[in-house]
């Protein structure tokens, strides 16, 4: 807490070597981005309970939750067409981000998306993060 980004480069850094080594360390901390990062196993605790422990991989939902894809060269119809089925849509710089629900549509999207002329730049799949558990242990036991 209160380090400017290369400080806090450089003790991930440490504590990561530290753990190459076979080192446990106990890590706590509110920056859950980092806990993802640093940890091999988690307990979450909530006025004074453990809500929560285990690995990251046992934590977390493996469903995708939404998938966000990025195209470049997608025409003004072709931008129409999918608002119209529902397809959020946000216009970039030099882009267009999609963000679909779930996984299931995302094979025909990209197949109409490339038969169309757009490029796909990036396809990104977003599961449940750290933050997102957290959340979900703390609705649960009325927090």
């Amino acid at each position: 807490s209160g380090l400017d980004p290369i400080g806090r480069r450089q003790v991930r850094e440490i504590i990561l070597g530290e753990r190459k080594r076979g080192k446990t360390l106990i890590f706590t901390s509110h920056v859950l981005s980092d806990v993802e990062l640093l940890c091999d196993r988690i307990a979450i605790i909530n006025r004074g309970q453990v809500v929560a422990r285990g690995t990251l991989d046992e934590l977390l939902k493996h469903e995708v939750r939404r998938v966000r894809i990025q195209v470049g060269g997608a025409s003004a119809e072709l931008q129409a067409k999918l608002r119209e089925r529902g397809v959020d849509l946000r216009e970039l710089e030099h882009s267009v981000q999609l963000t679909i629900e779930g996984d299931d549509g995302v094979d025909p999207l990209l197949r109409e998306l490339l038969q169309e002329g757009a490029r796909v730049l990036e396809v990104e799949p977003e599961r449940e993060t750290l933050e997102d558990l957290f959340v979900r242990k703390a609705v649960a036991s009325g927090d």
